[in-house]
């Protein structure tokens, strides 16, 4: 790839000499054809007066002509099979003798177009075509050239000046840079690709030890791979590859910029409208993943994070469903986040895209009450989510009916009055902005 780059550079480069080729030897042929109508023209004087005439320059020499005879005599001393043209009329083809009376012809052939104005005794030539055509083909070679730079690779000197890597930093085709964050399943690294060509920058998740040891979590989680590598939006952050080294599984995924939720919403107080607003694009992430029957299961405020483009993005697919296989412990303790955990994951029963549903009720309670649905200690928690009701979200938050609505639907226990689908959601949502309190 980068030989290919380096020799559309030099083509580019090539092409761009070319109109200044073509314009010394565009000059090279005037001087040749300005001397061949100069050496015409003194033929038509007698020896003595030519000799006088030695040195002068063809316009000059033309100056020197009178009467009608020397005019004749000098068109017919032009080329053959030129056109000789009066404004739009064709008039025939050199040899040919002068028309009567003082016009201005045109000379025209396939390369050069001269205009032959006798009151002025001057003959003017146009650019020819070659001219024309080196031109062009230089702008293309600028253009070729621009695209070169625009889009080239690292070149083998820029790999070269890569800072090389050890082995126990590299995970696959990819490349453990710096650290970006630490979690309870595992710890964050900016990555790169091994691949020259491919300067995107990645987010590398190697998982705490204890993650592979179990041999049903092994397969779980490579098989949560192959379900997740198949996600494309612009609303989920897309897996590329998984692996296990050192005895620890790592995944790679979209190094995704900005703030997470909880960032997001510490930063400063957030109008309802605002947080609708996230809520409808977080849906169309989730709607996106449950039509490929992928469920996130541990959907929180630290696994969405906000781009420039205030536009929240999903993470930890893969990690978070694979995660959620075993969600009691031996020690009966959640592995989930017990604050947004569905009661259905607390009790073990089948899950489906509901549970990311719950979890989003107790993400958009939390934004617009500035706490979540229920607070304390882990297992009080996971209590509550089983068998206490929320305080109304009023109490803590000046909401629209219908957004008060839609949350409460959302953290419903029962899942047979909760929301059945995300783009359900997103519709009722896109209803409550239009009632909802700037």
């Amino acid at each position: 790839m980068v030989g290919a780059h380096r020799g559309i550079l030099a083509v580019g480069v090539l092409l761009t000499f070319l109109p200044l080729a073509g314009w010394l030897a565009d000059g090279h042929w005037n001087n040749k054809a300005e001397e061949t109508v100069r050496r015409r023209l003194l033929d038509s004087f007698p020896t003595e007066q030519r000799a006088q005439l030695l040195n002068a320059s063809g316009e000059e020499i033309l100056r020197q002509l009178s009467g009608a005879e020397q005019k004749i005599e000098w068109l017919q001393s032009t080329p053959w099979g030129a056109e000789v043209w009066e404004q739009d009329r064709l008039l025939g083809q050199t040899p040919m003798p002068w028309p009567e009376g003082e016009t201005t012809l045109k000379l025209r052939t396939p390369w050069r177009t001269a205009t032959v104005n006798p009151g002025e005794s001057r003959v003017t030539l146009s650019p020819n075509l070659l001219t024309y055509t080196l031109r062009l083909v230089g702008l293309f070679g600028l253009v070729l050239i621009g695209w070169s730079f625009r889009s080239r690779p690292f070149t083998d000197e820029a790999a070269e000046a890569r800072e090389p890597v050890s082995d126990s930093d590299k995970f696959g085709e990819f490349e453990k840079l710096l650290l970006c964050g630490q979690g309870s399943m595992g710890t964050v690294y900016r990555a790169r690709s091994a691949n020259f060509d491919d300067r995107a920058v990645y987010a590398l998740k190697v998982l705490h030890p204890e993650w592979s040891q179990s041999e049903e979590f092994r397969q779980r989680f490579e098989r949560e791979y192959k379900i997740c590598s198949q996600l494309d939006s612009d609303r989920v952050v897309r897996v590329h590859a998984c692996g296990e080294k050192d005895e620890k599984l790592w995944m790679v995924m979209d190094f995704v910029e900005g703030p997470t939720l909880t960032e997001w919403l510490a930063a400063e107080p957030r109008k309802e409208q605002e947080v609708l607003s996230m809520a409808v694009a977080i849906c169309e992430g989730l709607s996106y993943a449950h039509n490929l029957g992928i469920v996130h299961r541990d959907l929180k405020p630290d696994n969405i994070i906000i781009t420039e483009k205030n536009l929240p993005v999903i993470t930890d697919f893969g990690l978070a469903r694979s995660r959620h296989y075993a969600t009691i412990t031996q020690a009966h303790t959640v592995l989930g986040t017990p604050a947004y955990i569905a009661p259905e994951q607390v009790e073990g029963s089948v899950i489906n895209g509901q549970a990311d549903l719950y979890s989003l009720g107790c993400i958009l309670y939390e934004a617009l009450a500035g706490r979540p649905p229920f607070q304390g200690e882990a297992m009080e928690v996971v209590l509550a989510q089983l068998t206490k009701q929320p305080e109304p979200l009023s109490k803590h938050s000046e909401v629209s009916q219908a957004c008060e609505n839609l949350v409460h639907r959302l953290l419903a226990k029962d899942k047979t009055e909760r929301y059945a689908s995300a783009e359900e959601v997103r519709q009722d949502l896109l209803s409550a902005k239009n009632g909802a309190i700037a």
